[in-house]
């Protein structure tokens, strides 16, 4: 029995002695060489993890798993299956890298700033596409993987980033530009979005009622008219160049008479009484 327990295990010893070796890439990538593993234990290979528009992951090849290798799972690094014909860690296909714009919030918090041209990476069969701030301005936003790929899909149902599919494609509208204030300053400046809204795309201001002059309580201003307010303010398309809403130009004012109608009045009047004679 003793003996029959003794054959076994060297049967199962000589088996594994003569188990094949898995093969894997190893070290930088500098050689992509499928080499056998030092290790009969190993089972695994590991590489640098792709992500898309951004790129590998800092790290080396391998046999074994990625937590051996003091890597992450799935967020910095990726294992496959070895086997001993042909190394599973091969390095990905790419494709051609591209740029794309990336943005930053101003100092105030009030309008978006190009900052800067990124280099995008991605897989042989992935798109070109670029993300930017969108219509609706939001000064939280930050924009995804420095402008490389698409938008946050909450935030471009909220408008608030938008996508392009080319090349250097994220370049944001320039604002138009508009008088703004009590006419006392006349220069045309940037109409910048308020806080969870769109951009103007008009500008306003008092409208000039012919014989009677600049109507009241009307500003120089970016944006349309408020509803029901065509009796006192007009508004213009906007552009990025100049304001439409300039001054008006008008005529020498000139003098009338001004004549109201007076209601005849009937008075009483007191007279001494004459004696017939």
């Amino acid at each position: 029995m003793k003996a029959s327990i003794l054959s076994l295990g060297l049967a199962l010893l000589l088996i594994r002695q003569g188990a094949a070796l898995i093969k894997c890439i190893q070290g930088d990538g500098s050689d992509l060489t499928a080499k056998d593993c030092a290790s009969e234990e190993a089972a695994l290979c590991y590489q640098p993890k792709f992500t898309e528009y951004t790129g590998l992951a800092a790290g080396d090849y391998g046999c074994g798993t990625c937590t051996a290798a003091g890597k992450t799972k799935d967020t910095d690094c990726t294992e496959c299956t070895g086997n001993d014909g042909n190394a599973c860690n091969t390095p990905v296909a790419t494709g051609a890298d591209f740029k794309c714009h990336t943005y930053t919030i101003n100092e105030d918090s009030t309008a978006f700033t190009k900052t800067a041209t990124a280099t995008c990476k991605r897989l042989a069969a992935t798109v070109v596409k670029c993300n930017m701030p969108g219509s609706v301005f939001d000064n939280t936003f930050t924009v995804a993987n420095s402008g490389c790929g698409p938008c946050d899909s909450a935030a471009k149902a909220a408008n608030k980033c938008a996508e392009c599919d080319s090349a250097e494609c994220n370049t944001m509208p320039s604002p138009i530009k508009c008088i703004q204030g009590d006419g006392s300053d006349m220069t045309a400046k940037n109409c910048l979005p308020a806080q969870g809204e769109a951009a103007p795309t008009k500008c306003s201001q008092a409208k000039f009622l012919e014989y009677t002059g600049l109507a009241a309580g009307q500003n120089y201003a970016c944006g349309a008219c408020a509803a029901n307010s065509g009796a006192t303010c007009q508004d213009c398309d906007g552009n990025t160049d100049a304001a439409c809403n300039t001054k008006i130009e008008t005529a020498e004012s000139f003098k009338c008479y001004d004549y109201e109608v007076k209601k005849e009045k009937s008075t009483d009047c007191d007279s001494a009484l004459i004696p017939l004679l």
